[in-house]
């Protein structure tokens, strides 16, 4: 027993190392897998966050046809790119209730804030949080959509989208008749300083990273909208991306936006500045 005892303090400081070196572990990237695919993994994504192998040459026009036809042309590249079914196999049907979303089945907010810009990591987390907050109030003024912003804590913020022709209403509304209401949802919570990624900067400053690999605390922009409601929730989520920091990023995880406020997108992709990036590789024929 007493041997035990003297062991404890030293298995504690060799795991206190481990994480620390981990934590400080400075990204690499791999070349022969997508931008998207290692910006999620910076991100601490790994959960189901796979590439898609197309013949080289092709992932520039795939990308091309997603900004281009939107959801039309993307929809029909579905079955070429194996995205049809990019979930989780293994679980039972009550598992899938019960446990929580798998990093792939979620929409995630990813960001490498320069060090700087805050003093604390609660600093930063209250600079993020407003900036998130901005930019998507201000999406929804571009977008010639009224919002209000009705809560806020620390690490949370509520808005509520207002336009009657996606049945979207306010509060009022809501308590008095029952009316549906739409909500952006922001969750934003204590980063951790790290070394800055490849594809961010080629420096290896020190950043304020913003992960989502928790399994319930995790950043995110989540939309709440009442069954009936017809949101495009794509472009909202676009329009959000165009006006966050360049060092910011959104994972987009498939069927948790919609484009037309019915129809899911079936895919993931990476959304940074407004622009899309999927989840594709390039490699030869066998």
């Amino acid at each position: 027993m007493k041997a035990l005892m003297k062991l404890l303090p030293m298995a504690a400081a060799i795991l206190f190392t481990g994480c620390a070196s981990i934590m400080d572990r400075q990204f690499a990237y791999q070349h022969d897998h997508s931008k998207a695919y290692n910006v999620a993994r910076a991100g601490d994504l790994f959960e189901g966050i796979k590439d898609t192998a197309v013949p080289i040459g092709q992932s520039q026009a795939l990308s091309n046809a997603v900004l281009t036809t939107g959801y039309a042309g993307a929809n029909f590249l579905n079955p070429q790119l194996g995205m049809s079914n990019w979930t989780i196999g293994g679980l039972s049907l009550l598992d899938s209730f019960l446990a929580p979303d798998s990093h792939s089945e979620r929409n995630s907010l990813l960001a490498w804030m320069p060090i700087d810009m805050a003093d604390s990591d609660e600093e930063a987390q209250a600079v993020m949080l407003e900036a998130v907050k901005q930019s998507s109030i201000a999406a929804l003024g571009q977008l010639g959509i009224e919002n209000k912003s009705i809560y806020s804590t620390e690490e949370f913020v509520s808005i509520d989208i207002l336009n009657e022709s996606w049945g979207c209403y306010d509060f009022k509304a809501y308590k008095e008749r029952g009316a549906n209401r739409c909500r952006i949802k922001i969750y934003i919570f204590e980063p951790f300083k790290h070394k800055t990624p490849d594809f961010v900067s080629e420096s290896r400053d020190e950043i304020w990273k913003f992960r989502a690999n928790h399994k319930y605390d995790y950043n995110r922009i989540h939309f709440d909208i009442d069954e009936g409601s017809d949101v495009p929730t794509d472009q909202i989520y676009q329009q959000i991306s165009k006006l966050l920091p360049s060092w910011a990023y959104l994972y987009v995880a498939p069927r948790k936006i919609k484009n037309d406020g019915k129809t899911d997108y079936t895919f993931p992709y990476i959304l940074n500045e407004g622009e899309i990036n999927l989840f594709v590789k390039e490699s030869k024929a066998p």
